[in-house]
Parts: C-alpha cells; sequence; structure tokens
C-alpha cells in the first residue's frame, strides 16, 4: 500500500513537471496580447492596452496552471496586472468548497450568482488589495517578482482588484480563475501612506468621503461586470 501511494505522489511530480515545462513553452515570458488571451481552451479579456507573459507555472501537483500578466508604462510603472488560473486534466476535484473570501462585507462590490459547497461557483468582486512582495512557493509568482526586480519596475503598494471565479456545471472539474489589478497611480493618486488594508483610505467604510476613488472603483466595477460577462459565455461547462 505505501509503495503504491509513493508511486503515485512520484508520478504525480512528473506529470506535474511535464505540464509545467509545456505551459512555459507555450506561454513564453515577454509574449505580448491584447483584448483576449487564450489559455488552453480558455478566453481571458483583458483591459485596454499591451500585456505580457511575465510569470508561468503550475500549482497543486500539476493540478491548475497559472498565468501572470503585467501592463507596464514607458516609465517602469506597474500599470496593471492579470493572474490566471485554470484546471489542467491532472485536475480531478469533483465540486467545489464555498468561496468564504466573496461571503465577507467588506469589500466595494460583489456578485454572487452560485457559491455553494461541492457545486458549482459563478461569483466575481471588486476590492481594494495591499500587494505582498513574498512569494511563497508558486513558479509564477516567483518569476513575476523576478521580472520587477530585473526590470525595475515601480510597484504600488495599493492597487483595486476585480477578482472573478467559475467552475464547471456538468463537468466539475473544469476551474477558471481571473484577478485583474489596476493602479490608481495611473490616474495621479497618491498612494504613498497606504500599506494597512485595514487603515486604507480606500476601505469600503471610508471611501465615501472621497468622490474620485469612488468613482474609480466604479469604472473598475462596469469593467468587471462586462468581463465577467465574457468570462461566463467563453467558459465551457
Amino acid at each position: 500500500m505505501k509503495k503504491c501511494i509513493f508511486l503515485f505522489i512520484v508520478v504525480s511530480f512528473i506529470i506535474g513537471g511535464c505540464a509545467t515545462t509545456s505551459l512555459k513553452q507555450d506561454y513564453p515570458t515577454g509574449k505580448r496580447y491584447r483584448d483576449v488571451f487564450v489559455l488552453e481552451d480558455k478566453r481571458i479579456p483583458l483591459p485596454e492596452g499591451e500585456w505580457k507573459i511575465v510569470g508561468t507555472g503550475t500549482t497543486d501537483m500539476g493540478k491548475y496552471s497559472e498565468v501572470f500578466l503585467l501592463k507596464e508604462t514607458n516609465n517602469h510603472k506597474f500599470a496593471g496586472g492579470v493572474i490566471i488560473v485554470s484546471d489542467t486534466i491532472m485536475n480531478n476535484y469533483v465540486g467545489y468548497i464555498q468561496n468564504t473570501y466573496a461571503e465577507r462585507k467588506d469589500h466595494h462590490y460583489v456578485s454572487i450568482k452560485s457559491n455553494t459547497r461541492t457545486e458549482r461557483l459563478d461569483l466575481w468582486l471588486v476590492n481594494h488589495y495591499i500587494f505582498s512582495f513574498t512569494p511563497g512557493q508558486r513558479d509564477a509568482s516567483k518569476e513575476f517578482l523576478q521580472y520587477l526586480i530585473d526590470n525595475k519596475i515601480s510597484v504600488p503598494k495599493l492597487m483595486v482588484r476585480s477578482y472573478h471565479i467559475i467552475t464547471g456545471k456538468m463537468l466539475r472539474s473544469r476551474y477558471l480563475r481571473v484577478e485583474y489589478y489596476y493602479n490608481p497611480e495611473i490616474e495621479g493618486f497618491d498612494l504613498s501612506r497606504e500599506d494597512n488594508w485595514g487603515t486604507s483610505s480606500w476601505h469600503i467604510m471610508k471611501i465615501a468621503s472621497d468622490p474620485k476613488k469612488v468613482a474609480y472603483v466604479e469604472n473598475v466595477k462596469k469593467q468587471g461586470e462586462i468581463f465577467h460577462g465574457k468570462i461566463r459565455e467563453w467558459f465551457q461547462y
């Protein structure tokens, strides 16, 4: 029995490693995209401008592919980011646990069509986000952070994020998560003092006093609504 378990783990690592190699070959660092990014059989809408791959990898023993896309300005400033996580043929999960993050009451906006344990998920939300420079063990995030360092890209601590998840209905192992990151500095906002999520002036409990920030978040919400409609439409259940 122990030998069988060990063999399964070894085989999983080998297949997972092959999946990572194939992913990096098909989606090499530096490859550029506009309007739509296609990851295997999934189409993901992109915000305006040119986006390039700055990190790829697999997670959870090859069950998920992960791709980081970056939009940068001519003066080496982070203009926006997209993180895409998608199932691979290695994924054998049947149904998904409830997304508790989406159930929190401190988001700027939440839309939940379905978020039930063991069943499909279909939800998205908007909130402010404090960027962490700790990559953890994920290959894609390590490559992303190394790219920022090597190219001296200026990244704000605070961003506004649009977060989307959808899973399969008939094929429950189908999974897609897309996270869009927006830098308010590009629109002239001062983020030099924004390093704490709870006390941030972008927090849902504080933002109402600044109409410009409210309008910025509203624009992210409007784009998120359009994008989620396309993500749902293009997703193969």
